[in-house]
């Protein structure tokens, strides 16, 4: 979902629901199902031929636990690596058109 204001301010939400996730071909072991939201706050603004905009994004912003990466029949029973916690990111971008 994202929201404009004319001012050049914006704000962006993004969510990620992803179900129950098997790691072996009996099905007997399994990752939980997870809900992973995202937050993006910035400002956009042209003068002339260029473009900018500044922004902060949140991501994981309810911390959770989660599995980021599965190996599905993997040796030694390491299926599952743990996903990122809560973080953060800040940024810019400028663009010059003619």
């Amino acid at each position: 979902m994202k929201w404009n204001n004319l001012s050049g301010i914006f704000a962006l939400w993004k969510a990620k629901y992803v179900d129950k996730l098997f790691a072996n071909r009996e099905n007997t072991i399994a990752a939980p199902d997870y809900f992973l939201n995202s937050f993006q706050v910035g400002i956009k603004k042209e003068w002339g031929n260029f473009k900018g905009s500044l922004f902060i994004n949140v991501e994981n912003v309810t911390n959770s636990s989660y599995f980021a990466n599965t190996r599905i029949n993997a040796s030694n029973n390491v299926f599952f690596e743990p996903g990122i916690p809560l973080n953060w990111q800040t940024g810019f971008q400028v663009i010059y058109r003619k």
